[in-house]
């Protein structure tokens, strides 16, 4: 049996429209003495290699410009002539979803980290760990692209709402943010079903992105433990997440952050100490600044009280009075609360002193 192949593309569906033969996979078309040079005998094999190539290049090309429309049509072909290729399944539905307007942000963010297990699951597939490798970091610098992206829209289109009916949309604007949140969440639950340390590079990238811009999405024990699989395969920017933005933050560390932070680091003990004995030195000091401030207060209270209750001997001024015993009152808390910080103040400092001497 004879069939047609096309020389472009090398598929097999050619209709006759108008006295010439049009390939529906690319459009080319044929004359009728074209076209016969075009008949081949017995079974139809046809090799897409080449064109799944070239589309290939285009889309990649397209990608990395940015150029989504293109991006997207060309990902859409090599998804029709390819469905198990993990490139294809994952961009076809992103560059779809980055076209979105306002208002659909949340439901492009969710078809996003929806096709995320379809995806690694093609990539599950890919012959070499390294393929496997690259093949991941490219999904984790587009996820952390777009979810960043789609916060910061949908961000800006929140923020240009007019303030005195800004918060009737505050429900919609914090649905946005935690469906591009979801995005990373998604991504890191597919790289952690896998091992981290299988992916080190990638996870760390996205954790590290996920704490800069999406920890406000983040419940308590879910950062504990994002932080526990960043110091699997990244430990010295997991240690230096919990020094600076932990250990800096709070006076009293949480058992399970000082836990992680002790097995990355075998001073963090002696350094932990030390940043509360800074914090307790820091806080006396303002303690001895407010007490000042409360004398001075109770002092110019006192001052006004008394000008105002003499202004009549006989029949002293009510609220001058009140004044006046306020500023006392005042005056006192100062008196007392000054000897108590240089207490503080100079204990921390002496305990300082002894810490850093070990």
């Amino acid at each position: 049996m004879k069939a047609m192949v096309c020389e472009m593309c090398n598929s097999n569906d050619l209709v006759k429209q108008d006295g010439m033969f049009v390939c529906q996979h690319c459009g080319t078309k044929y004359s009728v003495e074209e076209a016969k040079k075009l008949m081949i005998e017995g079974t139809v094999s046809i090799d897409n290699s080449a064109t799944l190539e070239n589309y290939r290049t285009l889309a990649r090309r397209a990608r990395d410009e940015y150029n989504t429309d293109n991006a997207q049509k060309y990902y859409a072909l090599i998804a029709e002539m390819d469905p198990n290729d993990w490139e294809a399944s994952f961009f076809t539905v992103y560059f779809q979803s980055s076209n979105c307007i306002i208002a659909h942000i949340a439901s492009a963010c969710n078809a996003i980290s929806s096709v995320l297990p379809t995806t690694f699951s093609l990539i599950d597939k890919l012959g070499s760990e390294a393929d496997k490798e690259a093949a991941v970091s490219v999904i984790t610098v587009y996820c952390t692209v777009i979810a960043e992206t789609m916060r910061k829209s949908a961000t800006n289109h929140y923020n240009g709402i007019d303030s005195s009916i800004r918060s009737n949309y505050s429900g919609e604007y914090q649905q946005r943010c935690n469906a591009a949140s979801l995005i990373l969440l998604s991504l890191a639950g597919q790289i952690e079903n896998r091992g981290v340390e299988k992916y080190a590079t990638a996870y760390s990238k996205l954790v590290g992105n996920l704490f800069a811009t999406h920890s406000d999405t983040l419940k308590p024990e879910a950062g504990i433990e994002y932080v526990e699989n960043w110091a699997k395969c990244d430990p010295q920017k997991a240690e230096a997440y919990i020094s600076r933005n932990i250990v800096g933050t709070y006076t009293k560390v949480s058992e399970a952050y000082l836990r992680i932070w002790k097995t990355l680091n075998p001073n963090a003990e002696h350094l932990h100490n030390v940043k509360k004995k800074e914090a307790a030195a820091e806080s006396a000091k303002r303690g001895i600044k407010a007490a000042f401030c409360t004398i001075l207060v109770g002092v110019i209270f006192c001052f006004i009280g008394s000008a105002l209750g003499a202004h009549d001997r006989y029949d002293p001024n009510t609220f001058g009075v009140v004044m006046f015993v306020i500023g006392l009152i005042l005056t006192a808390v100062g008196l007392i609360n000054i000897p108590k910080n240089i207490f503080r103040a100079n204990k921390a400092k002496r305990e300082l002193e002894e810490l850093n001497t070990k």
